[in-house]
């Protein structure tokens, strides 16, 4: 890491892609839900219910319900991702501020799994949920970091360089980093990896995404439904 870190503040609304079968294996929103009459009312009766979370309270917690069992999740079964280790507690949320950019960021990886499990004969198709959240704090900006750039030049999969860095700024209890994609086609794509779960803020789920693998070793996107396996066919 670069002393005196390269910080940037950035303030979007990013996208982030969840596999749509988790939704069933996280606990149901808040009950404060059911009682309020809109959202102003809904955030003033987290705010004090929150008082008196001692999960929140000691800093290990979201404020921003119905969806802190989801954002805590994505912290806790970390994966090998190029800014956290895979280990339980490290992991991260991964966003864009384009959908489009995130789009592309986790089609390439889906791609990859499909290819290393063998799915080879039968097209398929996953669905992921869109969640949206504000990125509103101060960030390491690995855009001006060299000695990131470097590695990423030699190699953009290997996480030798970045993965060490996302640890030492998560360590320093900063929100994050600040990156530029390497799966979106288009250069200068933001995308922004919540290292802390205080950062991930005023959390919304939003729509769904379709993911369809075709033996080809291709993938096709719809955002409506789910797309024919005749897709790439034609």
């Amino acid at each position: 890491m670069r002393e005196p870190p390269p910080l940037r503040a950035h303030q979007a609304l990013t996208s982030r892609l969840i596999p749509s079968r988790y939704e069933a294996q996280t606990p149901r929103p808040s009950v404060l839900g059911a009682i309020a009459q809109d959202r102003d009312e809904f955030d003033i009766l987290l705010d004090l219910d929150n008082l008196t979370n001692g999960r929140v309270t000691s800093g290990q917690g979201v404020t921003y319900q119905p969806y802190e069992q989801m954002v805590l999740a994505a912290f806790e079964h970390a994966g090998n991702n190029r800014f956290n280790v895979p280990v339980p507690g490290h992991g991260a949320w991964y966003a864009a501020d384009r959908l489009v950019t995130c789009v592309h960021e986790v089609a390439h990886h889906f791609k990859a799994r499909a290819i290393d499990e063998g799915l080879t004969d039968t097209p398929h198709v996953t669905e992921y949920t869109v969640y949206e959240c504000d990125a509103q704090d101060t960030f390491y900006d690995a855009m001006q970091d060299p000695d990131y750039l470097g590695h990423l030049a030699i190699d953009p999969d290997s996480y030798a360089y970045s993965q060490p860095l996302g640890e030492e700024v998560r360590a320093e209890n900063r929100a994050g980093i600040v990156y530029e994609s390497v799966r979106a086609p288009e250069p200068g794509q933001t995308c922004v990896v919540f290292l802390q779960p205080w950062a991930v803020r005023n959390v919304g789920r939003t729509s769904q995404v379709y993911l369809l693998w075709d033996p080809a070793r291709q993938v096709a996107v719809a955002t409506r439904q789910p797309p024919s396996p005749d897709v790439l066919r034609t």
